[in-house]
């Protein structure tokens, strides 16, 4: 393990310690219990990163309990331009233009959609999944102010 990695570790074990939820399982000695049930390890010390990071996490109330855990990224990584759009970005889409999925699980655009994906992208996709996470993005934001749920602001001076 590098330095790097090995302060990132103890940083996780301090804040997953100092926890109102940690102290409260310590109180009524269930802690270890807890860690067994769900990371199936007695300690933390056992744990890796990634557990610690999903076990702060499930602590916080924003994730559930993953064995071997492989936490979300958080950073931002290079989008290649071939990469899917997401899952939520995906919900997000059907949610703003309230689609429906057909039986085979592909979500056919409308044409209103369609020819705002012309008007953004410069091209008419058949299906929402066929779309790349770089063109999800334009075309959420170009959603998001053409639906009205976001306005331009103004500038000053």
């Amino acid at each position: 393990m590098t330095p790097k990695q090995e302060f990132l570790r103890r940083g996780l074990l301090a804040k997953i310690h100092m926890h109102p939820f940690c102290q409260e399982r310590k109180e009524l000695e269930v802690w270890g219990d807890y860690l067994f049930n769900s990371y199936c390890v007695r300690s933390c010390a056992e744990m890796s990163i990634d557990e610690l990071h999903n076990l702060l996490d499930v602590m916080n109330g924003k994730a559930e309990a993953r064995v071997s855990g492989i936490r979300p990224r958080t950073k931002k990584k290079k989008i290649t331009g071939t990469e899917r759009l997401t899952e939520k970005q995906e919900a997000y889409l059907k949610k703003l233009w309230s689609l429906e999925a057909d039986s085979r699980g592909l979500t056919v655009m409308t044409r209103e959609l369609s020819d705002f994906c012309n008007r953004t992208l410069d091209f008419r996709p058949i299906y929402i999944n066929g779309l790349t996470l770089e063109q999800a993005n334009k075309l959420i934001t170009g959603s998001e102010y053409f639906l009205g749920f976001k306005t331009h602001r103004k500038k000053e001076g």
